[in-house]
């Protein structure tokens, strides 16, 4: 399942009709290419251990991250300026008050985002 997002209807009765009648509640199934599966990658380093080495990216796909991400990295620099992390020739840090906002720091690298202005302020907070 590795290249597969399932996500269940987000309604109850709907779940709980779909479950009642022997039927998985999936809503959407989406598949992911090697950008997705670097980009999850890069996702999950940052919210689960607050930091990014670039080399480890680079050994595991065959990629320069640097050249790779560097529209985001150029991006983060303002979230730099911000106290939020820290961006080094080897990787990115977050800083304490950064983890509060982790969500707002992984969403550069989420290209299937829809554009800042569609999104609601509640959403990310």
């Amino acid at each position: 399942l590795e290249r597969t997002y399932f996500q269940n209807t987000k309604e109850m009765d709907e779940y709980e009709s779909l479950i009642d009648v022997g039927r998985i509640p999936i809503k959407k199934v989406i598949h992911v290419d090697d950008d997705d599966i670097i980009r999850r990658t890069v996702i999950m380093a940052l919210i689960c251990q607050f930091r990014l080495e670039y080399a480890e990216i680079d050994k595991r796909f065959g990629i320069s991250f640097q050249h790779e991400f560097a529209m985001q990295i150029q991006a983060l620099e303002s979230m730099q300026n911000d106290g939020l992390l820290t961006l080094t020739g080897k990787g990115i840090e977050v800083s304490e008050i950064g983890r509060l906002l982790i969500r707002n720091i992984c969403m550069v690298f989420d290209r299937h985002l829809k554009p800042v202005e569609d999104r609601g302020f509640s959403k990310v907070l």
